[in-house]
């Protein structure tokens, strides 16, 4: 289940708590009762008939209805913290297959809802395709050129949320970024890139990147912060779709 939809779901639990333990306060408070002071014997009254005297020799009571508060207990000793428990087993693997069985990869994620998009890990990197097969370019590089040529970027510009130690960790590793040509009538060939570990400062720079038909044009704003180098790596292929989970 997706970030989205727990948050719906817990959106919908916490409406629902409330309104029950609401409904539960009001019902408890209307519990009254009649018993007799002698036998013990009680007879529950509702409705009008709880607003009324209860009859001689009988003793009004109600339930749950809030008293003076108690002094409050003395501390409990800690308990002793309990052992640990063994791991659990692996799950299983899901993967990603095309029209013939083929294996795209290990299913990680499907994003957004759908659409869809699915994240998977092959070849030791972190891949996005379409149902119909495409590897997709979910994100691309940047440029100091203006014909997008020359050492690709990916900017950490100053003021966004993550210090440029955490963003190299984002980046690092299975990150892919991929550019490729792709609009309804196309899909060029891919390019991919990880993460090469090379970083510069940046002030005012203004940054260029391929639009989805080819053409080089500048990306927002100059960038005032670190331009993490990117270096090209072999891209997977295309598959056959429709793409399946099994």
């Amino acid at each position: 289940m997706s970030r989205a939809s727990w948050g719906r779901l817990l959106a919908v639990l916490a409406v629902a708590c409330a309104v029950l333990v609401s409904a539960s306060a009001a019902d408890a408070a209307t519990l009254t009762a009649c018993v007799k002071k002698k036998s013990g014997e009680m007879r529950l009254r509702t409705g009008k008939a709880a607003k009324k005297k209860c009859p001689k020799g009988w003793k009004k009571v109600r339930w749950n209805v809030q008293g003076a508060a108690g002094k409050q207990g003395a501390a409990g000793a800690n308990g002793t913290n309990g052992a640990n428990g063994t791991n659990g087993a692996p799950g299983p693997i899901i993967n990603l297959k095309d029209a013939s069985g083929a294996i795209v990869g290990q299913l990680l994620d499907v994003v957004p809802e759908g659409l869809p998009i699915y994240t998977v890990w092959r070849d030791g990197g972190i891949w996005y395709y379409l149902g119909d097969g495409h590897l997709f370019p979910l994100v691309g590089p940047r440029f100091k050129a203006s014909d997008c040529s020359g050492t690709a970027y990916l900017p950490n510009g100053a003021g966004t949320q993550f210090s440029d130690a955490t963003f190299q960790t984002l980046i690092s590793g299975p990150f892919r970024a991929v550019y490729r040509i792709n609009n309804a009538e196309l899909f060029g060939t891919p390019t991919a890139y990880a993460a090469s570990g090379a970083t510069e400062p940046a002030t005012s720079v203004q940054l260029y990147s391929f639009d989805n038909t080819g053409a080089c044009n500048p990306t927002g704003g100059p960038v005032t912060g670190t331009l993490f180098a990117l270096q090209v790596v072999p891209a997977p292929p295309d598959f056959t779709g429709p793409l399946t989970i099994g």
